[in-house]
C-alpha cells in the first residue's frame, strides 16, 4: 500500500517551508494546481486508479527540483523522488513517475497517456482566463533572475512560447486550445501597440 497521504503532506510541507519566496510561480500552489488538473484529466481519460495514483505522485514531485536548482530542475525532481520512494515502490513504478516528471520539460515530449496528462496539467493555464494572472507570477519569478528584462521582451517570449506550445490530451485540445489562441492574440495586440 502506497502511503499517498504521507507523501502528499511531506512534499507540500517541504515546498511551503523550503522554497525561496522569489519562486512566485513555481510554488506549492502551482503543484496543487497541477495535481488538481491532472486528476481531472485522468478522470476524463478513464485512467485506472493505480496509474492515477502514480500520476498524483509525479505531480507532487514534478517541481521539487527547484529546492536544489532552477537549472535542470526536472532532473533534480527525479533524484528527490527516487531518494524518497525507492524503498516504497517497485522500480517499474519509479520509472513511470520519472517519465512523467521529465515530460514536464520544455518543450514537452510526452510518450505515454500519463505523460501527456501531466504535461497538459502543468501548462493548462495557457488556455484559460487565468493566463495573465498566472503568467504574471511567472514573469515576476523570471524578472527576479533577469532583472534587466523588459515587459516587451517578456511579451515576445510569451508569443514565441504560445506559438510553439501544444496540448496533448483530447480534452485540452478541445477546451483549452481556443482560449490559448485568444490569449496569444491579446499578447500580440499588446506588443503591436
Amino acid at each position: 500500500m502506497i502511503p499517498y497521504k504521507e507523501i502528499y503532506n511531506q512534499v507540500i510541507k517541504q515546498l511551503k517551508n523550503e522554497l525561496p519566496s522569489y519562486y512566485s510561480y513555481h510554488d506549492y500552489k502551482h503543484t496543487l494546481y497541477v495535481l488538481k488538473k491532472a486528476i481531472f484529466l485522468a478522470d476524463k481519460m478513464d485512467i485506472n486508479d493505480y496509474d492515477t495514483l502514480l500520476l498524483k505522485i509525479a505531480c507532487l514531485y514534478h517541481d521539487t527540483g527547484f529546492l536544489i536548482s532552477r537549472e535542470s530542475h526536472e532532473y533534480h525532481s527525479c533524484q528527490i523522488m527516487k531518494k524518497d520512494l525507492q524503498p516504497l515502490l517497485p522500480e517499474s513504478d519509479i520509472q513511470k513517475i520519472e517519465g512523467m516528471i521529465m515530460a514536464t520539460q520544455i518543450p514537452a515530449r510526452p510518450e505515454t497517456q500519463l505523460e501527456s496528462i501531466i504535461a497538459d496539467a502543468d501548462l493548462e493555464y495557457l488556455g484559460t482566463n487565468e493566463f495573465e494572472t498566472i503568467g504574471n507570477k511567472l514573469k515576476s519569478e523570471i524578472f527576479h533572475f533577469q532583472s534587466n528584462m523588459t515587459d516587451k521582451q517578456w511579451d515576445e517570449i510569451q508569443v514565441k512560447f504560445l506559438k510553439n506550445h501544444r496540448y496533448f490530451t483530447p480534452w485540452c485540445k478541445k477546451y483549452r486550445e481556443p482560449q490559448k489562441q485568444r490569449n496569444l492574440s491579446s499578447v500580440i495586440e499588446r506588443l503591436n501597440q
